[in-house]
């Protein structure tokens, strides 16, 4: 748990910091929704490689959008990767009451990272995801209503992702030893 606070970013330009949560196995299940033959196989494999996770708040002043760092950790890189292939498999269905919106990643991005917007049960949002090694991340913006949907308001939003993304990489690179393929916290 405590390298994955040393990941988190402290701030965010901007913003103001709302919390850091840690969570449990249970938040890396398939969602509910899903069909079981993917279900199945994330949830086995977030039982046997996964070591912590955690994610940070942070509320855009003067606004209602709220933005999301989010880090797991995986005891290897190979599970990270089984992983990252069962949930961007998992991605291309599409949840109950749900639009989606497959933007181009935004230039910049780590590469091999996925961008994509949605809107369900009024909130609207912009995820930027990526593997790093074995670590999954990921930088989300939500906020009330469709607007995100918006191409005009969603490429708006990339200036913000991108920063972001590049704090937890560096993070990451800085705390995290992964020579080997097995993820231990740097010395």
């Amino acid at each position: 748990m405590a390298l994955v606070k040393t990941i988190l970013p402290p701030a965010a330009p901007d913003t103001r910091y709302l919390k850091t949560e840690m969570e449990s196995l249970h938040d890396q299940f398939g969602p509910s929704w899903a069909p079981p033959r993917y279900t199945t196989a994330l949830n086995a494999e977030a039982r046997r490689s996964w070591l912590a996770s955690g994610h940070s708040l942070f509320q855009l002043t003067a606004s209602r959008v709220v933005e999301e760092v989010d880090v797991n950790l995986f005891r290897t890189t190979a599970d990270a990767t089984r992983i990252w292939n069962l949930e961007r498999k998992l991605a291309t269905i599409r949840e109950p009451h749900s639009r989606r919106v497959t933007e181009p990643t935004p230039t910049g991005a780590q590469t091999g990272s996925i961008y994509s917007c949605s809107a369900a049960h009024g909130y609207s949002g912009c995820t930027l995801a990526w593997r790093q090694g074995a670590t999954i991340s990921y930088v989300l913006i939500l906020g009330k209503g469709p607007s995100a949907l918006n191409p005009g308001v969603a490429e708006g939003l990339v200036p913000r992702v991108l920063p972001l993304q590049l704090q937890v990489a560096k993070h990451i690179l800085a705390n995290c030893d992964m020579s080997d393929g097995v993820l231990k916290q740097a010395a």
